[in-house]
C-alpha cells in the first residue's frame, strides 16, 4: 500500500483524482484508490452499467422536450458534477438548469469556474446563497452537537450533511415548481453504487429524509 503526504498537491487518485485525504481513502502502489479498485473488481457492474444507461436513454425519449428545462443538476463546480454537467448537455442534448449553493465558503477560484462551465456549455445557472448569519448558526450547532444518528456521518460530516440537505431540497422543491422531470448529481465510483444510478422519488421516503435534516435543524 502507497502512504501520500497529505501535503503535497499530487496526493489523487490517477484514475478519478480522488484526494488523500477523503475519509477511508488509500491508495495501491499504481496510485489507485480502494475506491475504484473495489469497483473495478466487480465485473457484473459493467453489465449493469449498461442495463442502467439503456433505462436513462429510454427515460430521456420519454420526458425530454415536455417542460421549459429536462434536467436540473446540483452543480457544485467540482469534477464529478461538471463531468456529469457535460454529459448531459453534449452527449444526450438536454435542456439543463444547474443550480449551485454558495455556503459562504466557496473559493472565487471555484466561482470563475462555475461561471465559464455553464457559459461555455450554454446553460442557465442560479446560485442559491442564503443568509449567512443562518448557516452560521447551523455551522456552529452542528460543530458542538450530536445532530445526526452515526448512520448518517459515515460519508460526510454533519456540517456537510446540513449543507447537503439544504442543496437537495431546494434543487427538488426548484424541480417540482417547475415541472423538471430530472435531478441530476454527480458521484465518484465507490460513492454511490450502481444500482442506484436511477431512482424514481419515492413521496414517503423523500418525506422521511427531509425529515431528518428539517426537524434537526429548524
Amino acid at each position: 500500500m502507497k502512504h501520500y503526504n497529505l501535503e503535497s498537491q499530487d496526493n489523487y487518485c490517477v484514475n478519478c483524482s480522488l484526494p488523500a485525504n477523503f475519509p477511508g481513502v488509500h491508495f495501491d502502489d499504481k496510485g489507485v484508490c480502494n475506491f475504484c479498485t473495489d469497483y473495478i473488481s466487480r465485473g457484473y457492474q459493467k453489465n449493469r452499467k449498461t442495463e442502467f444507461r439503456l433505462k436513462f436513454e429510454s427515460l430521456i425519449k420519454e420526458h425530454q422536450g415536455k417542460s421549459t428545462y429536462d434536467a436540473l443538476i446540483c452543480y457544485s463546480g467540482g469534477k464529478d458534477s461538471t463531468y456529469t454537467l457535460a454529459v448531459i448537455k453534449e452527449k444526450y442534448k438536454l435542456n439543463v438548469l444547474a443550480v449551485s449553493f454558495d455556503n459562504g465558503f466557496i473559493p472565487e477560484q471555484t466561482l470563475t469556474n462555475i461561471s465559464n462551465v455553464v457559459e461555455t456549455l450554454g446553460v442557465d445557472h442560479i446560485m442559491i446563497k442564503p443568509r449567512f448569519d443562518v448557516l452560521a448558526k447551523i455551522f456552529r450547532y452542528c460543530s458542538v452537537t450530536d445532530v445526526y444518528a452515526p448512520k448518517a456521518l459515515e460519508r460526510s460530516s454533519a456540517i456537510c450533511t446540513s449543507c447537503m440537505g439544504i442543496i437537495k431540497y431546494s434543487a427538488l422543491r426548484m424541480a417540482i415548481e417547475k415541472n423538471i422531470p430530472f435531478i441530476v448529481y454527480g458521484w465518484s465510483p465507490g460513492q454511490a453504487p450502481v444500482h442506484s444510478s436511477i431512482l424514481k422519488n419515492n413521496s414517503q421516503m423523500v418525506r422521511m429524509m427531509h425529515k431528518v435534516i428539517y426537524d434537526r435543524l429548524f
